[in-house]
């Protein structure tokens, strides 16, 4: 029987195999064929012209009619385009590798399993056709039982990346024709390739099909609802059943077999239940075997104890959704897979990192954007406690200008894989139709969710964009919303409205970010107001932050890049708008900032007095008692102060006070506050700041007709001789103007359109003194975005010093948002090509290849740390190569400074409006240049203290 044939398809159901854990007189009875190590894959780059259709009724083709020597090897799994293949749309390609099978598996029912093919594959055997599939993000089966007795063989996947209307096996119409996923379109690049593994598997003739478990929760009893589809073969077995929890059996029952479905509750008393915060997981094992005693097939299921209540049922709100009785607040983030060697397939090591990374950064939810997520990492979700928004593989269809091409049939199979390989896994909650679509454009969305609801109904359903659903009945129970502004009403009072697409980190602004990574720092302003905004208001279930990971691929070859273009730099993708994670797994500054926005401890006040500490703290955690939590504070010395759980019974989502004594308080004390042992908050009491300062030297100022020259000694420290203004909404402008003399100590600088300023210097205690205010006495002038003066050292910049006021008051070593510290301009350079990018910290890295091409000087100039705009700065020192130094103080909150690295002067700009993040961000206060409100500050030279 064929798992899964092209014939068969649309059939009612879909069976998935739970792999076995063991087969009767079978050693090893699954076999992993996919090794990125190894050299066992070839690939033959070329299309076969005279190869059958993927429609015709014999597809069996002689592969030993091509020359071995046009056969390259390839790494599996991978995307064949960041392996150097340029592959094109609707060409089908030939994967070939020689498979051992067992001789202890015949007698048995031999299948392969692939977990993701891009996006059309036919399957071939010894030169017999066996499978097709079409979808590149769910599993499939192929049975090759009638090749069990070869030993070895020859096993060929063919794929085609399906997009055009390019004649081919897979379209011999020509006419235009999509994958349902549109996954190529979206990556800027042909993804096309086997994106995740094949395995190899056994089963007996007498064999489970399907085993699906769902949980619910009763008071002080947790039960297992499973339902198994068995083989005809199974009529007069038994199947016994465990599970088991940290190796002690809670339940076992025996059920004899009758018929091919059998269905039976197993309850467990004083249950340890699963949710995000405590992710306790059970092991249920199934043992089919005969009268004899012979255990014919095992399995074991890992899974967890939780119940989802949605929709208003008992008696619950119908905006909130809850698990194990409590209201839960997802803190999420949209994601994809992305790797900087493989593309748009990583490995199960970069999968552990990512998802504990979300962990370690107070993130409790994904939403799998636009495809399914792998089992692996399904499983990683379950074990560290991760709600999942599972989503079909159904992607830009019907709606914002694009049409579909292709069948209905196609969204509703890849939705029954989705959900035959991933219902039993505890940290699914909901599950998605699509992304972005027109639900009356194709009955596949309504099919989708008939079959969800005949299938699942312990789980919600969300499908983005809901206004374009006009029947009946709503095929969704969850609201879903894009792009609200994070200060407008995020709530509503007839079901929750989760915001899975929210906080879009800046990306598209690539001026902006190529200039300097401040709007980065910015963005954090966004998030945490929008978070505070989703936690307080009632109806909003969450958000999901976009994105994660930033899309970004380092092809080979920037002409590889297609369908779409947004980056100007060598790599393809739509940029840099991870929030955690870039295409190496390097955690990014954003990180920090998700974090603190979304810390499940949210303390409104803190004070000390004698031997304690005080705090007012919100409990944002869902599931968690704030005496669950172990608080840690230490000196700036790392002498631990105090060390203990929180006293206080403060229950989930409540507010309450919190003392810590008896300890001795001092200056720079740290508070840590760990859940399982990960920090989820830190705070600083009593900070204190490091002293940065110089002892200043005299100046002699000339005042020439178009710049001011300071001198120290008979040495020219630095010369004003522009202004400059940032302007735009949604394209970044930077306006340079010359001062010209206007009076003894005045100088103007004109942008035009009654953009004029006057800019005022004089001398006071050996420090220049510089106002800038509005030319015309009576106008004022709103700024777009900055103004600022362009001071020209005498040399070139290696480091700046500063203290400003920042968003928190506690930062990672070197982050780039931090309160105070010092950026060095060298750091880790290293070429487009280099793998070593993992190892290099992402403050450190001097490149900027989403920007600017291979070979620019750009990607030289300096590190990511330097290259950051330091925003409300009060001091700022800049260390130049000759020696001398220049200090910067003021007493305005809304000051920046920048040593621009990119024409080597030092910018001191006031205001930061920043309208090119869009997509529903806060842009910051357009600040108000006037008269009376005028932009100070003080310029000193010297040697440092």
């Amino acid at each position: 029987m064929k798992m899964h044939d092209r014939k068969n398809s649309t059939a009612a159901e879909i069976y998935l195999p739970p792999l076995p854990q063991s087969v009767n007189g079978v050693k090893e009875c699954t076999k992993r064929l996919t090794h990125r190590a190894d050299k066992s894959w070839k690939f033959l780059f070329e299309e076969i012209k005279e190869i059958p259709d993927a429609f015709a009724c014999n597809q069996d083709y002689d592969f030993s009619r091509i020359d071995e020597g046009k056969w390259q090897s390839v790494v599996v799994p991978s995307s064949l385009l960041m392996q150097g293949f340029e592959i094109q749309n609707n060409t089908e390609y030939y994967y070939k590798r020689i498979v051992s099978i067992p001789q202890d598996y015949r007698g048995n029912c031999v299948y392969l399993r692939f977990e993701g093919v891009y996006s059309n594959a036919r399957i071939w055997v010894n030169n017999t056709f066996c499978a097709s599939h079409i979808g590149g993000f769910t599993p499939w089966d192929v049975d090759i039982t009638e090749f069990a007795d070869c030993g070895t063989v020859t096993l060929i996947v063919g794929v085609a990346d399906l997009e055009g209307n390019r004649k081919s096996p897979w379209n011999p119409s020509g006419k235009y024709q999509s994958n349902s996923a549109w996954a190529s379109y979206y990556a800027h690049h042909n993804i096309g390739g086997i994106l995740r593994d094949i395995t190899m598997f056994c089963l007996p003739k007498p064999s489970v099909l399907q085993a699906h478990i769902d949980t619910a929760v009763h008071g002080n009893t947790a039960s297992a609802k499973v339902n198994m589809t068995l083989s005809p073969a199974c009529a007069g077995l038994y199947c016994r059943v465990n599970i088991i929890r940290k190796n002690e059996a809670k339940a076992t029952k025996t059920i004899p077999i009758h018929s091919q479905n059998i269905s039976f509750t197993i309850d467990v008393l004083s249950a340890d239940l699963w949710d995000a915060e405590h992710p306790n997981l059970y092991t249920l094992e199934t043992a089919l075997y005969d009268a004899n005693g012979t255990i014919l097939q095992k399995n074991a299921f890992r899974f967890g104890f939780r119940e989802i209540i949605y929709g208003g049922k008992n008696g619950t709100e119908k905006n909130r959704i809850y698990v194990n009785g409590k209201e839960i607040k997802l803190r999420g983030v949209c994601r994809h897979d992305v790797s900087g060697l493989y593309g748009r397939s990583i490995t199960k090591e970069d999968i552990y990192h990512e998802i504990k990374t979300y962990k370690e950064h107070n993130i409790n939810h994904i939403r799998t954007s636009h495809y399914p997520a792998s089992e692996y990492m399904l499983a990683v979700c379950d074990e560290l406690g991760m709600y999942v928004e599972q989503e079909n593989a159904a992607c830009f269809k019907g709606a914002n200008g694009f049409n579909i091409y292709n069948p209905p049939e196609d969204f509703l199979n890849s939705c029954k894989e989705m959900i035959a390989f991933s219902r039993n896994h505890p940290s699914v909650i909901i599950w998605s139709i699509a992304n972005e679509s027109n639900f009356e454009k194709s009955r596949g969305f309504r099919d989708c969710y008939t079959y969800i609801k005949q299938t699942d109904r312990t789980r919600p359903v969300i499908f983005s964009y809901p206004d374009t659903v006009k029947s009946k009945p709503l095929p969704y129970d969850i609201y879903s919303k894009h792009y609200a502004k994070v200060t407008s009403k995020l709530g509503k009072s007839d079901m929750p409205i989760l915001h899975d697409e929210f906080a879009h980190v800046p990306c598209y602004n690539t001026d902006d970010l190529a200039y300097d990574n401040s709007c980065r720092v910015f963005w954090g302003e966004s998030i945490q107001r929008g978070w505070d905004n989703i936690f307080n208001t009632s109806g909003a279930l969450g958000c999901d932050i976009w994105a994660a990971v930033d899309d970004v691929f380092y092809l080979p070859e920037k002409r590889m890049e297609k369908h779409q273009s947004h980056l100007k730099g060598a790599c393809a993708g739509y940029g840099e708008w991870g929030c955690i994670l870039d295409a190496f797994q390097r955690v990014k500054p954003e990180a920090y900032l998700t974090k603190k926005a979304f810390s499940p401890i949210k303390i409104h006040r803190t004070d000390t007095h004698g031997n304690q500490i005080r705090l007012c703290i919100q409990n944002r955690f869902d599931h968690t008692n704030l005496n669950e939590i172990r608080v840690t504070v230490t000196d700036d010395a790392s002498n631990v102060l105090y060390s203990g759980k929180l006293k206080e019974n403060i229950e989930p989502h409540a507010s309450g006070s919190v003392s810590l004594s008896p300890l001795r308080c001092t200056d720079n004390m740290t508070l840590e506050f760990s859940a399982n042992g990960t920090v989820v908050e830190s705070t600083v009491l009593q900070r204190t700041y490091p002293k940065i300062s110089i002892c200043p030297q005299p100046i002699h100022t000339e005042y020439a007709e178009n710049f001011i020259k300071i001198s120290t000694s008979e040495d020219t420290s630095a010369v004003i001789g522009s202004m400059h203004l940032y302007t735009g909404l949604q394209k970044f402008e930077c306006l340079h103007r010359p001062l010209t003399k206007v009076g003894a100590h005045t100088y103007a600088a004109d942008f035009g359109f009654g953009r004029a300023f006057l800019l005022t210097a004089y001398t006071e205690e050996k420090q220049l003194l510089i106002r800038v205010k509005p030319k015309n006495k009576l106008s004022s002038f709103y700024a777009v975005g900055e103004i600022g003066i362009d001071i020209e050292p005498a040399g070139e910049v290696h480091s700046v010093s500063w203290q400003r006021d920042a968003l928190y008051g506690d930062y990672p070593q070197n982050h780039i948002a931090r309160d105070c510290g010092t950026a060095v301009r060298a750091g880790a350079p290293h070429h487009y090509t280099d793998t070593d990018m993992y190892e290099i910290p992402w403050a450190q890295d001097m490149s900027a290849f989403a920007y600017y091409e291979k070979n620019s000087q750009c990607n030289q100039l300096a590190s990511n740390d330097f290259r950051t705009k330091r925003l409300k700065i009060r001091k700022y020192l800049v260390n130049i190569i000759n020696g001398q130094r220049i200090w910067i103080q003021t007493d305005c909150s809304n000051i920046n400074a920048y040593a621009n690295p990119f024409n080597e002067k030092l910018q001191i700009s006031k205001g930061h409006y920043k309208p090119s993040v869009l997509w529903g961000n806060y842009w910051g206060e357009r600040f108000h240049l006037c008269q009376k409100n005028t932009f100070t500050f003080s310029v000193s030279f010297g040697q440092q203290d």
